[in-house]
């Protein structure tokens, strides 16, 4: 048994070694911009570089590593060969391993825009959504085998809370509070949280936590991820990169708590859990260390999940040329343009390729 466990460990720690060694190879391959420099400014490296910014500054660097194929995939070339299939020269004697588009655009170029912007939203939806999520489901779960007991007066703050946070991320959503007034306002709220636990005695009611998940995912469930992202985007103009990615995560968070309390539950009936809480450890060293650790593997799963799904609706965004990914080289714009003009088929079909593979390197991390 601890001869296979140690082999999953082992496969999917190479896994994740093959990923990073293929993407730092292909920035080696082909980049717009000298893979590491040394200068003035200091260490700067050629990484994530997928937006349209053609520049390159004239600097006095130390060092530089400059790319086997110094092409951006935003720079394009008119002529009577602007079109070309795989496997192609052009007339200024540059190969286009993956072809160009109509404007003389390396489609190659183009394939490794799109798998940063992929690589970087499913990662970072996926960790941050169940971080996220493992915390609400461990909490919902726990609260309800152990009910928390608080005052009344406790109870009316906390529901005040609940009706006053959404109208909050109303207004942080259009600008009108920063991230500083959110620290303030939760300042506030633990600290009169504090207080009224110190100054109220009597606590003869039970603060729901366990249905707070459920609640949220039968809010959500049955709105569809894309008409969501379509409906916030048709009402506010300009949405920012992360400003896509915290949507995103936002969600996918209610179906992640839900699964996780889920499994949780099932964990905080276990007999150690009851002997580590008579013995008076503290409730979040209980979850932290006796709950969450046994969650691991339906995290990977969920984590598995969510990066495949939040990388098909950028993808889904991106082909219909809208949100703040419409305008750069990702695969959804590359599928669109193939799409719209049969003649560059291999336009289309190399990022197609790329959502499949990365879908299912994905799995082979839910397997591992």
């Amino acid at each position: 048994m601890k001869t296979t466990k140690l082999k999953k460990k082992t496969g999917s720690v190479r896994l994740w070694w093959i990923i990073i060694s293929a993407y730092i190879l292909l920035k080696c391959l082909i980049n717009p911009q000298p893979v590491v420099s040394i200068g003035n400014s200091g260490l700067r490296l050629g990484l994530f570089n997928f937006s349209n910014d053609i520049s390159d500054p004239i600097n006095n660097d130390i060092l530089t590593i400059q790319p086997l194929w110094k092409v951006s995939a935003y720079k394009t070339h008119l002529g009577k060969d602007s079109t070309l299939p795989p496997l192609k020269w052009d007339s200024l004697g540059n190969f286009h391993l993956m072809g160009t588009d109509h404007l003389g655009r390396d489609v190659f170029a183009g394939f490794i825009c799109g798998l940063e912007i992929a690589v970087l939203i499913g990662l970072f939806v996926a960790v941050f959504t169940c971080l996220v999520s493992l915390i609400l489901g461990v909490i919902g779960a726990y609260f309800e085998r152990f009910p928390l007991h608080i005052s009344r007066p406790e109870k009316v703050l906390w529901i005040i809370f609940a009706f006053i946070s959404p109208l909050m991320l109303g207004w942080s959503i259009l600008g009108a509070m920063t991230f500083i007034g959110w620290i303030w306002y939760l300042i506030l709220f633990v600290g009169l949280v504090l207080i009224f636990r110190k100054v109220f005695r009597t606590k003869n009611r039970i603060l729901p936590i366990d249905t707070f998940n459920r609640r949220f995912q039968e809010f959500f469930q049955p709105l569809p991820d894309l008409v969501i992202l379509l409906v916030v985007l048709a009402i506010f103009d300009k949405i920012s990169f992360i400003g896509l990615i915290l949507i995103l995560i936002i969600l996918r968070l209610p179906a992640g708590a839900w699964f996780l309390q889920g499994r949780a539950q099932q964990i905080v009936h276990l007999p150690h859990i009851d002997q580590v809480s008579t013995m008076g450890v503290s409730v979040w060293r209980i979850m932290g260390l006796h709950i969450m650790p046994l969650l691991k593997s339906y995290s990977v799963v969920f984590m598995s999940l969510t990066a495949s799904r939040a990388i098909l609706s950028e993808s889904a965004l991106s082909f219909l040329g809208i949100g703040p990914t419409g305008e750069w080289m990702s695969w959804g714009s590359m599928i669109r343009l193939g799409l719209n003009n049969m003649n560059m088929w291999w336009v289309a079909l190399f990022p197609i390729i790329g959502l499949v593979g990365l879908s299912l390197l994905f799995r082979f991390w839910y397997k591992d």
